[in-house]
């Protein structure tokens, strides 16, 4: 949700924040996305925030504190990044605490590292490249015996169990079935029956063509 001037005195209020930033403006604060879809007119999704093509400045100095003024996206009391151990939203959650952090990034060195769960972010953020217990979404197990590997296509980071056949790959929540179909030693999905293959909310992309198909991600 973006903030606008007139609403920031009140809702800096309630959440109790003694540091207020002069010189950041709305044009200057960041929020979280993933497309340019995720961002307002004029907008673009760019390293993951949304900004002003042409955007400059840095926040501004704190007005009637001794509190050095924090970084503009830091400013804003309603949006949580996930992966910075920062309270930013200023209602005592951090990251992976956060509701709204549920299967989104939550290290910013690790691109394949997600909240798997809401709690303490050494619980539950999970690395989904390398974890044999939540590998390439949350709560897929590799069967014993396998394990995790990364892959990564672009923007795309996850993971894919091992396999000798279609039988050992993981279905939906952990599950062993034959929703993933078993290439190259790897399980696989094709997108052709995306629900069954990909536990909910994360999908299935085919980024290596029919002769290697693709994997569940968020």
């Amino acid at each position: 949700m973006r903030l606008f001037p007139a609403a920031w005195p009140a809702t800096l209020a309630l959440f109790g924040v003694g540091c207020t930033c002069a010189g950041v403006g709305v044009e200057q604060m960041r929020f979280d996305c993933s497309a340019d879809l995720d961002c307002a007119d004029g907008f673009s999704c760019i390293d993951g925030e949304c900004a002003l093509p042409s955007e400059s400045g840095d926040a501004g100095a704190c007005d009637g504190g001794a509190e050095p003024c924090p970084p503009a996206s830091e400013c804003d009391a309603g949006v949580e990044l996930c992966g910075d151990a920062v309270d930013n939203d200023c209602d005592g959650l951090i990251d992976c605490q956060q509701p709204s952090c549920l299967h989104r990034r939550c290290r910013d060195d690790n691109p394949a590292a997600f909240c798997c769960g809401i709690g303490a972010s050494q619980d539950f953020c999970k690395d989904l490249g390398s974890d044999d217990a939540n590998c390439g979404a949350c709560g897929v197990r590799c069967k014993a015996g396998f394990f995790c590997s990364p892959v990564s296509k672009g923007s795309l980071y996850s993971g894919r169990c091992g396999c000798n056949s279609d039988a050992d790959c993981a279905g939906p929540g952990g599950g062993l079935g034959s929703d993933q179909d078993c290439v190259s030693s790897r399980c696989s999905c094709n997108g052709t029956n995306a629900a069954a293959e990909c536990p909910s909310p994360s999908k299935c992309t085919e980024v290596e063509g029919l002769t290697n198909p693709g994997w569940c991600h968020y």
